[in-house]
């Protein structure tokens, strides 16, 4: 499934950047550019990359990202 439409990352290439090491998001970010440019994928990608991290074991706690400009309007 495709997470980051600008730049065509899918939820393959994340699991498989934390397979090979990737700890903190700001990798994935420079890495595959996933949520750098219009950021609409910033809470599904945030979600999907803290999940791949507990599948193998990695504690993270549960949480709920908000979308970058879901404030815009205030």
């Amino acid at each position: 499934m495709i997470i980051c439409s600008c730049f065509v990352v899918s939820d393959k290439d994340i699991r498989a950047a934390v397979e090979d090491g990737a700890r903190d998001f700001r990798e994935i970010r420079k890495t595959l550019k996933c949520s750098t440019n219009c950021g609409a994928c910033y809470p599904h990608a945030r979600e999907y990359f803290d999940q791949c991290l507990r599948d193998i074991g990695v504690p993270m706690p549960d949480r709920k990202y908000a979308a970058v400009n879901d404030d815009a309007d205030l």
